[in-house]
């Protein structure tokens, strides 16, 4: 059969034979359940036969002789294997014989239908039959043949139509087998048929018949008794010789070379669905060659052509118990053969097949390349057998294929697995408006949580709002304890900061790692506390996902190499000996998070001002969509992770995509590289809780009567370009811009649990000035001086208010509300400490400062402070107080900053803002140096060079504080009075 050329149109033999083909198939599934003794073989091969001429009646034109002459061959054929079945038995006493039987009738009506019609269409057209019917001027070619690389090639060849070769051995215990009537010999005369009447009605012919049914069976008894005693009479028969050695051996034919081959190729086939899926020590990238050596195999068995296909259904027929490896062998080398007839072989085959085979079957149909078993999912999809109809949405779903009127009518099936897949199919599934249409109404009417959970996710992929308001009621309500955790999953992934407090409620009351691990996607600072608590749960999984999210959050790199010992699958024999015990089991080495509660809390406590509770984190910075790609793309990134990752994108973006994180790793890059263009050119804004993300937009203008301090404050602080663009002032000409942070913060896979960190960001080069520029008011306002008198009352931290968001309720953990530090928004902050050991120093000559020389006295005090616009900066504490802010972001622990005493009598304390203003005015305006130190309460030179070397340290410490250090450089470097 040549594939080669497009599909004939339908014509009324064509779907006669597609029907007859479905009936025969279906007739040949019920051959095994018929408990009675027939010519199964007989059976067997003429309804082969008959769909052979089936396919031969789909490959032809109407006009072509075999299109009228398939129907009838097929026909015929169909007749025969009903008699057979019909000396089998009697129909009314085995359901399947009646089923098989009515199913050839339907195909034996259907071909003759179709023949007389095709009849009438050949002779109204009998002058375009010319020889034997349209000839084409040439053969039709074979499809050159491909080698597949990455993804498995599209093979076709000339071949006959493929029939599966289905078991018939009975399944059921036969009945025995009855004896043939007797047959008496019909009267001929008058008379005759008078004596016969006579003794029927006396009673003598019933007589005369037992009489002659138990000499039959005595006579059979009796000859079966005399046989062995006959059998030592007999003549013995002459001893077979032996052959003698080395005799020579004819050559196996190629045939069945061929066929050996491809059974081997199928066996590497089957092993390689296990090697391509990495173990506890591989990554996902570490598969590709496994599976170039799966599809070597595949073409290897491809190049054997017509030989082994037909082997193909018997190679999964022979296995002794459910193999899901050879279903996928099964169904990815006949779905690697273009033509419709190979995918109805699969398809036979697999109804026939054990669900514990199922997994093979949705992963081998799924990533075949034939493009009809799209038809062939959605025909399986539709009939009556829920777990084969559960199975080809399945295989829908992730082949990208669902069609929305299949979807929306199976969303309604009280299956459970039926209506589950069907609506999770909708998130990609046919129009928005319909396909939320049709969740509303399943949301609001099913009792089951799978099908409830699924909803919810497709309409959170959907972009629909209120299903966060539908999954927060389910939280609250928590009459289900299932729903309630998948909807706190799904809130975690696309929720907003008020969703916290219900979250954190509920992970108290009920921890689970994967709740654990979603608030870690979820990057709240205000988790934090409780994730720590979860360190001492002794739970191991608990534990490791606790470790996880903590990290995810604040990327601290806190990492530890311990060893663990391999899991080994001992025999069952060995463990039921106790034996298990005694054995020594290998250790591996491998790095993990740090899951000590003490040292978390330690790093904590020391980074509580650079956490933002304002801005989801992800790694210690402001949460961008970009990080999921990159986490998607990590070689370190375990499988399970990467489809956390995969769900996240979805929800956090409303984005469609084919990809797959069990997809081909080929495939798999060039849906990675889609995915990060798109993302890239959507522009999606940083530190966000996502739900329907939309595209960020240019940042308004200043109003007129707001200070350029808090109208600076509303831009995002991630993009230090798009921030550049929107500073209301540019630094003044010919100012060098500021050296790249140094390479000594951590890269590569330990920044964060599996991700690589973000790429850093270029140098700040903000744009130049334009040639003319009025002159300005001087709106710089400096940050307030550095401490009150000594005495007086410290003040007390800023307030942070959310809107939206509501105060999470109490949980048995500390509550982590930390202050900000490096926002444009800035609020009081305790007196940091230099960072000491193991932070890297930076030279004086990295960092863009200056000293600058003595200047004329400025104004202090109140005046100062109106004079420079009056932002909200406060005084910091005493150097040897502890700020609430600290107080409340350790919730309690008994642990106090490590402090450098000498150092901090030395320098003045001096917060973000108040550094980077004196650093950038100095700079700007050199000869108001001494005035700008009075008007912060620097006294003298000296203290200041104190105070820079400190903040040197921090800088050089923390990249994310670098970062805001530059931009605020930048911003209060702007043309001032001079």
């Amino acid at each position: 059969m040549s594939s080669s050329s497009a599909p004939p149109p339908p014509t009324p033999g064509k779907n006669a034979a597609v029907l007859a083909q479905r009936s025969i198939e279906d007739a040949l599934a019920l051959v095994p359940e018929i408990p009675f003794q027939m010519d199964r073989a007989g059976v067997g091969d003429r309804l082969r036969r008959a769909v052979q001429c089936a396919y031969a009646v789909l490959d032809s034109d109407v006009l072509a002789p075999v299109h009228h002459d398939g129907l009838t061959e097929a026909a015929a054929l169909v007749r025969e294997a009903r008699a057979l079945l019909v000396q089998a038995g009697d129909r009314r006493e085995a359901a399947a014989l009646d089923r098989a039987i009515g199913g050839l009738d339907l195909a034996a009506s259907a071909l003759a239908m179709g023949a007389t019609a095709v009849a009438q269409i050949q002779l109204a057209r009998r002058s375009e039959l010319s020889g034997g019917g349209p000839r084409s001027s040439e053969p039709p070619r074979e499809r050159p043949f491909r080698a597949s690389q990455g993804t498995p090639s599209l093979h076709a060849f000339a071949r006959r139509p493929l029939v599966p070769e289905l078991p018939l051995d009975p399944v059921v215990p036969l009945r025995e087998a009855q004896p043939p009537p007797r047959k008496l010999k019909q009267p001929a005369t008058l008379d005759a048929l008078k004596a016969f009447a006579a003794a029927a009605a006396t009673g003598e012919l019933e007589k005369k018949l037992g009489e002659d049914g138990d000499g039959a069976a005595s006579g059979a008894a009796s000859g079966a008794r005399s046989a062995p005693e006959a059998a030592p009479e007999a003549a013995p028969e002459a001893a077979a010789e032996e052959p003698p050695r080395f005799v020579h051996e004819p050559a196996v034919e190629e045939a069945e070379m061929l066929r050996r081959l491809g059974r081997d190729c199928l066996d590497d086939i089957a092993i390689h669905r296990d090697l391509r899926r990495p173990n506890a020590i591989e990554t996902w990238l570490d598969q590709e060659p496994f599976e170039q050596r799966l599809l070597d195999n595949l073409d290897c068995f491809a190049s054997v052509g017509a030989a082994a296909l037909p082997l193909v259904s018997l190679y999964f027929a022979e296995a002794k118990a459910p193999d899901p490896g050879r279903a996928f062998a099964v169904a990815l080398a006949l779905g690697a053969i273009e033509g419709r007839d190979t995918v109805d072989a699969a398809v036979a085959t697999l109804k026939h097949s054990a669900p514990e085979t199922y997994p093979g079957w949705i992963e081998g149909l799924w990533l075949a390349p034939n493009p009809e078993i799209d038809a062939a999912m959605v025909e399986l999809a539709a009939g009556p057998r829920a777990p084969l109809a559960a199975l080809a949405l399945e295989v829908l779903a992730l082949r990208q294929a669902v069609p929305f009127e299949l979807a929306s009518r199976l969303a309604w099936s009280e299956r459970p697995e039926l209506a589950e897949r069907a609506v999770r199919a909708l998130a990609a599934a046919g129009p928005r408006d319909e396909a939320i249409a049709v969740i509303e109404g399943v949301l609001a009417r099913t009792a089951s949580d799978a099908v409830f959970l699924a909803g919810a996710e497709a309409a959170m992929r959907r972009g629909h709002g209120p299903a966060r308001a539908l999954l927060r009621a389910t939280l609250a309500d928590r009459a289900s304890p299932a729903r309630a955790a998948g909807a706190a999953w799904l809130l975690c992934l696309g929720g907003s900061a008020g969703d916290l407090g219900p979250l954190l409620s509920l992970a108290g009351a009920a921890p689970s790692a994967r709740l654990a691990r979603g608030l870690g996607r979820f990057g709240h600072v205000e988790a934090l506390g409780l994730l720590v608590s979860l360190l001492g749960s002794g739970d191991e999984p608990l534990v490791e996902a606790a470790a996880e999210a903590l990290e995810r959050i604040t990327g601290a790199g806190l990492r530890e190499t311990v060893e663990e010992p391999w899991e080994v699958e001992l025999p069952p024999e060995v463990e039921a000996a106790s034996l298990g015990e005694a054995l020594p089991i290998p250790v591996r080495k491998v790095e993990k998070i740090v899951a000590d509660p003490a040292r978390w809390e330690a790093y904590l406590r020391r980074s509580a001002r650079r956490l933002d509770p304002e801005v989801r984190l992800r790694g210690g910075r402001p949460f961008a969509v970009m990080s999921i790609v990159d986490e998607l793309e990590a070689r370190s990134t375990p499988p399970p992770r990467r489809h956390e990752a995969a769900l996240e994108l979805w929800i956090a973006t409303g984005m469609a995509s084919a990809f797959s994180p069990d997809d081909w790793v080929a495939r798999q890059r060039a849906h990675l590289a889609e995915l990060r263009e798109r993302v890239s050119d959507e522009g999606f804004p940083a530190g966000r809780w996502a739900f329907g993300l939309t595209r960020s937009r240019p940042a308004p203008p200043p109003p007129a009567n707001v200070p350029r301090a808090s109208f600076a404050s509303t831009i995002a602080v991630s993009r230090p370009a798009e921030l550049a663009g929107a500073l209301p002032f540019a630094p003044p000409p010919g100012t060098a811009p500021p050296p790249a942070p140094p390479a000594a913060w951590p890269t590569g896979d330990r920044a964060l649990p599996f991700v690589p960190p973000l790429p850093v960001p270029p140098a700040f080069s903000p744009p130049a000035p334009p040639s003319s520029r009025a002159p300005l008011p001087s709106t710089h306002a400096a940050p307030p001086p550095v401490a009150p008198a000594e005495g007086a009352p410290s003040p007390g931290p800023a307030s942070v208010s959310r809107a939206g968001s509501s105060a999470p309720p109490a949980v048995d953990a500390p509550s982590f509300a930390t202050t900000q530090l490096g926002v444009l928004r800035p609020k009081e902050e305790e007196p940091a400490p230099p960072v000491s050991g193991g932070a890297p120093h930076v030279p004086r000559d990295v960092l863009p400062f200056r000293r600058a020389v003595a200047a004329e006295p400025a104004p202090a005090g109140a005046d100062a402070r109106q004079s420079l616009g009056g932002l909200p900066f406060r005084p910091a504490a005493p150097a040897g107080a502890e700020s609430a802010d600290a107080r409340r972001f350790l919730g309690g622990l008994p642990f106090r900053a490590p402090a450098d005493a000498g150092a901090a009598a030395a320098a003045p304390a001096l917060t973000l803002e108040q550094h980077a203003w004196i650093s950038a005015r100095r700079l700007v305006e050199p000869a108001r140096g001494a005035e700008i130190l009075a008007a912060q309460g620097i006294a003298g030179e000296d203290a200041w060079l104190a105070a820079d070397r400190a903040w040197q340290q921090r800088l050089g410490a923390d990249r994310l504080l670098y970062e805001r250090w530059l931009q605020l450089m930048a911003y209060y470097r702007g043309p001032g009075p001079r």
